[in-house]
Parts: structure tokens; sequence; C-alpha cells
């Protein structure tokens, strides 16, 4: 399906929209940081944002807890100061886990990723098994390497269908930016095995239940003063769009090739054209990279 009407503003910064919302829900890997440094000009958007009186909301698909992304947030300078809150796909993650687990009588699991997503399973009452015919569910938060191919992990899907063993994905991203190019994400891996005919569940943007959660517990604004700022038109943008929330397309994340534009220079409009017409949504607005 294709969509001609989409006609956003492309806009320089976010001095040029901030009469028109009080509440912003900002993406974190791919607009916020690299996953080691902040982007420039992000730090001065913050505090901009702030100063004006606005209210910042970090809505990441990290598959990590609050606490730990938080954390990470403070290393890299990006201070509790300048935002309201955090929440990541991580978080939701774990807490499902628990009741999940205690549900079903879930003893023991198999994890998909590597141990910095330790805090995602800590605390739920099942423990990580090696042994894939002990497991009662799969968990996937991330590749296991960072050149990691999506058919890498066929023959254990494969046995873990044969078991009927359901797949918990922490972390819907397909892939993120990596080095100057781009790296699969458990989203990618997740989508894998519910092609080979697995059973998934999904957290994180843009399924409607991470939404529910924001606009139920943290948001202090109707939807028509939000605006959702995000690099994936997969999932920051859709899931947004599904919501009724206006958003902005940050063409410097994983769409950057696709686009031929330099980072943090506004792409050419028949490129731009071009991208969105394979998709059945769109942005309202459209920049460079997340700056004032």
């Amino acid at each position: 399906m294709t969509n001609d009407l989409i006609q956003p503003q492309l806009i320089s910064g976010l001095s040029q929209i901030s009469d028109r919302y009080d509440e912003y829900l900002i993406d974190l890997w791919g607009v916020t940081h690299d996953g080691q440094t902040p982007y420039p000009g992000v730090i001065e958007a913050l505090t901009f944002l702030k100063k004006s009186g606005k209210s910042v909301i970090f809505l990441s698909n990290a598959p990590r807890r609050i606490c730990v992304s938080r954390k990470k947030l403070e290393d890299m300078g990006i201070l509790p100061d300048l935002y309201e809150s955090i929440h990541t796909s991580g978080e939701q993650t774990h807490h499902f886990l628990r009741s999940f687990v205690k549900e079903n009588g879930f003893k023991e699991f198999y994890h998909i990723g590597t141990e910095k997503d330790v805090s995602l399973y800590e605390g739920i009452g099942a423990i990580k098994t090696p042994d894939l015919k002990a497991a009662q569910f799969l968990l996937c938060s991330d590749t296991l390497t960072w050149d990691q191919q999506v058919y890498d992990l066929d023959e254990i899907f494969e046995q873990a269908l044969f078991h009927k063993l359901p797949l918990v994905c922490a972390n819907s991203d397909r892939v993120v930016r990596y080095q100057g190019g781009l790296a699969l994400c458990a989203g990618s891996l997740a989508e894998r095995y519910n092609q080979m005919g697995g059973h998934v569940i999904y957290f994180g943007k843009p399924h409607g239940s991470v939404y529910d959660h924001v606009f139920k517990n943290l948001c202090k604004h109707p939807k028509s003063k939000c605006v959702a700022i995000g690099d994936s038109l997969y999932t920051d943008i859709q899931g947004a769009y599904n919501q009724g929330i206006d958003t902005i397309f940050i063409t410097g994340g994983i769409h950057l090739e696709e686009l031929a534009s330099p980072w943090g220079v506004l792409p050419e409009l028949a490129s731009l054209k071009d991208l969105l017409a394979s998709h059945s949504y769109g942005p309202t607005y459209v920049m460079a990279s997340l700056k004032m």
C-alpha cells in the first residue's frame, strides 16, 4: 500500500514548532545518542525544552530496565534534570515476565542476548538455562554479536519450534545504527521466529501497550499537545501515528543510507518522497537531527 498524501513539513529545529506542543516523547538510540555519546545539538535542544517549560519523556525500545538506562544517560552527560521520565521496553518486559512466569509455573528460560541485559530477567522467578530442552520460553533481548545475521539462529529456532516455545521479544527494533552502519536488533530475530511459525510476544514501539502505559502513567497532557520524535519509520513513527500523535522523523538515524544524505543534513525531497511512498503512514515533520 502506498501513501501519496503525506506531505510532512521540513523543519530545522524544535524552536519552529515548540509553541504547538507541551510534551515530547523522544527516542534514545539513533536520536538522542549513538550508543556512546549524545549527538551534536542534543543537550542544547533538551535544555531549550526545559527552559521553555516543556515536558520530555524518553521512550525507548532498549531491552533494559529504567534504572540501567538512566545511569547510561548520566554517564553520557544527559542528566535527570533535562527530562521528566524514561520508559523502556525492557522495563515493560520485566514486569510482564514476573506475571508470565508465576501464572504459568515456568522455571527456566533460554536467553538470546548478552549479559548487559541481565537486569531484564533478574528477579522474575525463573532461571536462565543453556539447555534449550529444559526451557519453557525464549527471551530475546539482543543479537549475540554486532555482525549477526538474521538466519544465524535458525537451528536454535527450529528446536524451539519443535518444543512449541513462545518467544518474548524485549526490543521490537529491527536495526540500529552502529559504527556508521546498521546492526540487527532483537526485533529482526523475533520476526524471523514468527516467519518460521513461532509465537512471539512483542514489547515496545510500535505496539499499543507501551503507549497505553505512557499516557496512563507518565504524560501530563492530552495527545493533541504531544509530539513523538524518532528515527525509525517502523517503530517510532508508525507507533505514534497509530495513536493519533504528531511525529518528527529524524533522518540521521537508521534510514540515513536510504535517503542518501549526510548526517545532519535534510535529504532531497525526491529521496524522502520515495522512502515514505512505501508506507501507509508518515510523519508530521521531518528534521535532520535533534536540535534546537
